[in-house]
């Protein structure tokens, strides 16, 4: 085959394959009103079948029951007479043509004693079953110049021996009646699914317009107002169904929220510092300025530019966060060797400020933990208690396990003026400052210090908590458990 062939075969087999398969509409209200049109037929169907069966089994009892009433009469007059005197029955001709219903009597011999009408022969049913008539009643079917019949033979005992008594009618009324039904179920039952398939559309329609509503609100809601809501039918159902979607919208909007307060916050926080830098530039383009000034602005630029650096870092963390990146890998770490060298990075700015710091961890304590990231919200805190600490005040480092030796705590405290009660609850927000007067850094820090340890601590499966002491000063406590899959 060439390849101009089998381009043109690839379509009509996909064709072939296509119109394989069963297709269903693509809306939900066509799926539900086909696959209740599709059940009701079937269920239609082996109804249908299954009434026709019953109903033609009813006619059958109904024919032997009126058989065995024909029989009677002849059995009567055999056990009744002692010399039975029946007609003639050597008529000539087929009496069993055009005929529906007929009674035999058969002698000893087997030969026909009587017949009604006349002119019936010995064969009219098969030797078996008139060999097993003999010694009980009988149903049966048999077959009379071409036309079915029903029969019922009963044995009749008498003294010269076993008479035959069998009563005959026709299958023309029975399959008349069956096939008179027949034709009304063929004509009845597709309207009834005519009637079905309209009535699951319409329900079907009435039961999903709830679901119609809410999905133009929910359109009106993301072009409006996506602090809104989509109202709740009055389906059980359908209620949950927006009930939850009114919860994603919250969670949604939250997050909205959220985004939008970061931005805003981001925006103020960068907004000072390049500020600053645009000043300083300003200053030192201007002519005639002497060296020493010249330094001074690099200086404070390149401070303004430290905190771009640690705004910059710190969102950069929160975002991964939000992600759901780690931290990094859990190993055996020993807190002593992380807060040591924490310390001696500020060792330089405790001297400068004139800050006594102590600190207390047991040598040989090791934790399965994240050892940067553990570094990290140390420094923060330190960071924080450096910043909010008067001179001469001091810093406190205190590493504990707690819980029956299933936690580690890391807490640091100072001797400054504390976090403002109002500020608690929200301290470890993002952004969320205290009052600047309270700190000794120029413009205070970005405010997210807390956010990160907070976020190092989550991670670890711990927490962190803020309080102020009764003596005075501040004091956070990280609480990780000793064994911290990261998650």
């Amino acid at each position: 085959m060439t390849t101009a062939e089998h381009q043109a075969a690839a379509p009509l087999a996909g064709e072939r394959r296509a119109g394989s398969r069963i297709v269903w509409p693509r809306s939900l209200r066509g799926r539900l009103s086909s696959a209740y049109t599709v059940v009701a037929a079937i269920v239609l169907l082996l109804m249908v079948l299954i009434f026709l069966h019953q109903f033609r089994s009813a006619l059958l009892t109904t024919l032997d029951r009126s058989l065995a009433v024909r029989a009677a009469s002849s059995v009567a007059a055999l056990r009744e007479a002692a010399t039975p005197d029946f007609p003639d029955t050597q008529s000539s001709g087929s009496a069993t043509k055009g005929t529906d219903a007929f009674t035999v009597v058969y002698d000893t011999t087997g030969a026909v004693a009587s017949a009604e009408p006349v002119g019936l022969t010995t064969d009219l049913i098969p030797k078996a079953q008139r060999a097993a008539a003999l010694k009980s009643p009988v149903h049966g079917d048999t077959t009379v110049m071409g036309a079915r019949f029903r029969f019922y033979a009963v044995p009749v005992s008498r003294a010269d021996g076993t008479w035959l008594v069998v009563a005959g009618a026709s299958y023309r009324s029975t399959d008349q009646a069956v096939d008179a039904v027949t034709r009304v179920l063929m004509f009845g039952v597709p309207i009834l699914l005519v009637l079905a398939g309209f009535g699951a559309w319409v329900l079907s329609g009435l039961s999903l317009r709830g679901v119609g509503r809410m999905r133009a609100e929910a359109a009106d809601l993301g072009a409006n107002d996506a602090s809104g809501r989509v109202s709740e039918p009055s389906a059980e159902e359908l209620k949950e169904l927006a009930r939850t979607f009114n919860r994603l919208l919250d969670r949604l909007y939250q997050s909205l929220v959220h985004q939008r307060a970061l931005v805003a916050d981001a925006g103020h926080e960068l907004r000072t510092p390049l500020t600053v830098l645009r000043t300083e530039l300003e200053l030192a383009d201007k002519p005639g300025r002497s060296r020493e000034a010249l330094a001074d602005s690099v200086n404070h630029a390149r401070g303004e530019v430290d905190r771009l650096i640690e705004l910059a870092d710190g969102l950069l963390f929160l975002a991964q966060a939000d992600r759901g990146d780690t931290a990094g890998v859990a190993d055996p770490v020993k807190p002593f060797d992380i807060v040591g060298a924490a310390v001696r990075a500020y060792e330089s700015r405790f001297a400068i400020a004139k800050i006594n710091l102590e600190q207390r961890c047991a040598v040989d304590l090791i934790v399965t933990a994240d050892g940067n990231a553990l570094r990290r919200a140390i420094d923060n805190l330190l960071s924080n208690a450096l910043n909010n600490t008067p001179d001469y005040g001091t810093i406190r480092i205190d590493v504990d396990l707690v819980n029956e030796g299933s936690d580690i705590e890391v807490a640091v405290s100072d001797t400054g003026p504390g976090f403002p009660a109002e500020f608690l609850p929200y301290a470890f927000e993002r952004f969320r400052k205290a009052d600047d007067a309270r700190t000794r850094a120029p413009g205070g820090g970005s405010g997210l210090g807390l956010a990160i340890v907070q976020q190092i601590a989550a991670w670890h499966g711990g927490s962190v908590t803020a309080m102020n002491l009764p003596a005075g000063g501040a004091r956070v406590v990280i609480r990780i458990p000793i064994k911290s899959p990261l998650r």
